[in-house]
C-alpha cells in the first residue's frame, strides 16, 4: 500500500527535530478533506525556535495547483497575517517511486513574506 503525502512529510519534518501535528480533518458530510484556515495539513514546531511551520503537502502532479492556492488572492489576507504573526509556511510535492527511483522523493517550497516570494528549499532530493 501507497503512503500518503501526508505521512511521508511527518517523517521528513520529525527527522528534522520538528513537533508535527496533522490539522486538517475529513467532513463528512460534505465529504471533503478541510486544512486549517484552508491552507495546512501539518503544523510543525521546528526545534530551533524559528517560528511555527505551516505545511501543505501533495503530490507532484498537483504541486502547482497547491502554489497557486496558497498565493492566491482569496487567501492573501490569512497569508499575511500567518507571516506577521511569525508563521513559516512550506509546500510540500512527493513524487511516487518508479522502476528507477525506489524511493519517494520530495521537492518542497518555502512561501515567504516579502511580497509573498517564492524560495525552493529542496529539489526532488530529500528522502523521508
Amino acid at each position: 500500500m501507497a503512503v500518503s503525502p501526508t505521512e511521508l512529510s511527518l517523517r521528513v519534518l520529525r527527522k528534522r527535530g520538528c513537533l508535527c501535528q496533522v490539522v486538517e480533518h475529513y467532513h463528512a458530510f460534505s465529504r471533503r478533506r478541510i486544512d486549517l484556515f484552508n491552507l495546512f495539513d501539518i503544523l510543525a514546531l521546528p526545534s530551533d525556535g524559528s517560528g511555527i511551520l505551516g505545511v501543505q503537502t501533495t503530490d507532484s502532479t498537483n504541486f502547482n495547483a497547491r502554489l497557486t492556492k496558497i498565493l492566491s488572492a482569496e487567501h492573501a489576507d490569512t497569508l499575511a497575517r500567518w507571516h506577521a504573526n511569525g508563521g513559516v509556511v512550506e509546500l510540500h510535492g512527493w513524487r511516487r517511486p518508479t522502476k528507477t527511483r525506489r524511493t519517494n522523493e520530495l521537492r518542497s517550497t518555502l512561501i515567504l513574506p516579502e511580497s509573498r516570494r517564492v524560495e525552493s528549499v529542496a529539489e526532488l532530493g530529500e528522502r523521508p
